[in-house]
């Protein structure tokens, strides 16, 4: 039997069997895996928006932390305020008006003469409601556009302003009463109010008897020469009083010198009454004589 003749594969053809010991070179990389892989990146759209959201977050965040950082300094450490700066002024322009003298025929007609410096501060708000009403020596802040007269003599003068007339008590009103320098009326009103000058009375070496107590009211002493009052009175009014006196200083001189105001003012205002009884302190410094 003929023996069959082995014919290598093709396979077997290509690599050739060898007893060399050469290493085998490295496999070569395909040119197809040397290029980079491409990265998927978002739309430009979606990078704007994100760049407009972190842009307006962190805008937000700075106004807001400037505001609350803002709102707390006020009330730990607080700033000079425009109003509170304006505070400082020292003096009021407002409408002057010369009182007339009063006449029981006829209502008053005042006559509003410019305007005057008052030695004290008003805020805004008061400027535009309150006036200086004028009579011989004695100016007093009161209302705007109220009714006023009064009478003068040597010895004291007196300015009421009220909102109806004819007056009838109680209703809204000021009664402002000044006793001059030296003279036997200040003394006497003085002896009607208050308690050292009373105790004192014949150190004072007048022939003027003791006044009659003022029983309508338990005042209380600000000061050793101011005292005030407040209390309801009928008909839905109250009444806010302050006297001063300075005759318990003056036994020796007799150089004493006495003031009051009344008002009266609904209930319901009662911060006006207040504020025009403390506009009256302010302008003649009660609280340091």
């Amino acid at each position: 039997m003929a023996q069959e003749q082995y014919v290598p594969s093709d396979s077997e053809q290509r690599v050739p069997l060898t007893d060399s010991t050469e290493p085998t070179p490295p496999p070569q990389s395909s040119p197809a895996l040397e290029q980079p892989i491409p990265v998927k990146r978002p739309p430009w759209i979606v990078i704007g928006l994100v760049v407009y959201a972190v842009v307006l977050y962190g805008t937000t965040g700075y106004f807001y932390f400037r505001n609350h950082k803002k709102d707390k300094l006020q009330i730990v450490e607080p700033q000079e305020t425009p109003t509170q700066a304006v505070t400082q002024t020292t003096t009021t322009i407002v409408p002057l008006v010369l009182v007339p003298l009063t006449d029981p025929e006829n209502p008053p007609s005042a006559t509003i003469s410019g305007t005057t410096t008052i030695p004290f501060f008003l805020p805004f708000t008061d400027r535009e409601q309150f006036a200086a009403y004028k009579l011989d020596t004695l100016q007093v802040i009161g209302p705007k556009d109220w009714l006023s007269d009064g009478q003068y003599t040597d010895n004291d003068v007196n300015i009421f302003l009220y909102t109806k007339w004819p007056y009838e008590y109680p209703n809204a009103s000021v009664w402002v009463y000044e006793a001059k320098q030296g003279t036997p009326d200040a003394l006497i009103t003085a002896g009607q109010y208050f308690g050292a000058v009373r105790t004192n009375w014949n150190m004072f070496n007048t022939s003027q008897p003791l006044p009659e107590l003022d029983s309508r009211f338990s005042f209380t002493e600000t000061t050793p020469h101011l005292i005030q009052y407040a209390a309801p009175l009928n008909n839905g009014f109250e009444i806010h009083i302050a006297i001063f006196s300075n005759a318990a200083s003056h036994i020796e001189d007799k150089q004493w010198y006495t003031i009051k105001i009344e008002t009266i003012v609904p209930v319901e205002y009662h911060q006006l009454g207040v504020d025009i009884v403390d506009a009256f302190i302010k302008q003649h410094d009660l609280t340091r004589k």
